[in-house]
C-alpha cells in the first residue's frame, strides 16, 4: 500500500492512518477469498468436464479455425484421440469425414459468429462413422477458451428412423400395388360381367358376381390391415386343429368333413396364426356357401 498523510500536530492523523490500513487489508482478504473461490469453481467444472459422459471439447478460435483447447475422457473414447494428440489440431481435421467437410465448414462460420448449434450430422469415430448431434456452448471460462462443443451418439435412433422409412416405402408399394394392380382387372371383370348379364341369363353370372365380391372385400381387408400395421410382440403355441374344429363346426357344410384336414394341420408359434386362420376359415366357409 501506498499512501501519504499529511504531518501535523495531534492524533486524529494517526486514526486516519489506522483506517486506510483496516480498510486495505479487509480488500485484500476479500480478493483472496474471491481468488480461492474462482480456484474451487475452475476446479469443480474441470471435473465436472472430465466425467461428462458425452465427448466434449474446449475450443478457440485461432486464425478463423477451431481448434481444440481441451478434451474430456468420452471424446478420446469415442474418437480415439488422446489428448496429448487432440489439443492444439483442428477439430475438423479428427472428427469430419471427407464428403462433409462444406458442411463442417458451414457449423464453424455459425460458431465463429457467435450463433447457437444445435444439428444432426454424420462424424468419424474411432469404430466408423456415426451420427451425432452437435450443441455449441459460446462460455469463456478463461484465456485461450472460446466455448465448448457436445456431441450426443443418436446413431442408433437414426438407424431405427432409416429402417422405418424402407418399411413404409415398402408398404406405400405395397398398398400401391393392391389398390391399382388388383383393382384395374376386378373393374374390367365387373364391366364384362354386366355385359355378358346383358347379353344372356345365366345362374353362373351370380356366382361370378360373388366373387368379384368377395374379392373387392378382401381387397379393402388388405389395405386396412396394411395401412394400420400389426406386430407380433409375443408369441405362444397354437393347436390349429382344434381351432379348425371349433369354427368348422359353425360352418354350413352339409357332409363336408374336415377331419381329414384338421388332422394334418401342424402347432404353430404365433398368436396372430389363431387369427389369420380364423380369417382363412370364414373365407372358405364363404366360398363354400357360393358354390353350393
Amino acid at each position: 500500500m501506498t499512501d501519504y498523510l499529511q504531518k501535523e500536530t495531534g492524533t486524529s492523523q494517526y486514526a486516519v492512518l489506522a483506517n486506510r490500513i483496516e480498510n486495505a487489508v479487509t480488500r485484500h482478504r476479500t480478493r483472496r477469498r474471491s481468488r480461492r473461490q474462482l480456484r474451487r469453481e475452475r476446479e469443480r467444472f474441470s471435473a465436472l468436464f472430465e466425467e461428462f459422459p458425452e465427448p466434449t471439447f474446449a475450443y478457440e478460435y485461432v486464425d478463423n479455425e477451431p481448434i481444440i483447447r481441451e478434451i474430456n475422457d468420452a471424446f478420446e473414447e469415442t474418437f480415439g484421440y488422446d489428448a496429448e494428440y487432440a489439443v492444439g489440431t483442428r477439430v475438423d481435421n479428427l472428427v469430419v469425414p471427407p464428403d462433409q467437410m462444406t458442411e463442417a465448414e458451414e457449423i464453424d462460420e455459425r460458431v465463429r459468429a457467435g450463433k447457437p448449434v444445435d444439428r444432426v450430422m454424420l462424424r468419424q469415430t474411432a469404430d466408423g462413422q456415426r451420427y451425432f448431434s452437435l450443441r455449441n456452448i459460446p462460455l469463456s471460462l478463461e484465456e485461450g477458451i472460446d466455448g465448448f462443443a457436445v456431441f450426443t451418439d443418436i446413431h442408433e435412433r437414426k438407424r431405427r428412423e432409416r429402417a422405418l422409412e424402407r418399411k413404409n416405402e415398402r408398404l406405400e408399394q405395397f398398398v400401391s400395388i393392391v389398390s391399382h394392380d388388383l383393382r384395374n382387372p376386378l373393374n374390367v371383370a365387373s364391366s364384362r360381367l354386366t355385359l355378358a348379364r346383358d347379353n344372356c341369363d345365366s345362374d353362373h353370372l351370380e356366382y361370378i358376381a360373388n366373387a368379384h365380391d368377395r374379392i373387392e372385400a378382401i381387397i379393402d381387408s388388405t389395405l386396412t390391415l396394411a395401412r394400420q400395421g400389426e406386430t407380433v410382440e409375443e408369441t405362444e403355441v397354437v393347436n390349429l386343429p382344434m381351432v379348425a374344429r371349433r369354427w368348422w363346426e359353425g360352418v354350413p357344410t352339409g357332409d363336408t368333413d374336415l377331419g381329414a384336414l384338421a388332422r394334418k394341420l401342424p402347432r404353430t408359434p404365433s398368436g396372430m396364426a389363431r387369427r389369420t386362420l380364423a380369417r382363412r376359415l370364414a373365407r372358405m366357409r364363404s366360398n363354400t356357401a357360393a358354390s353350393r
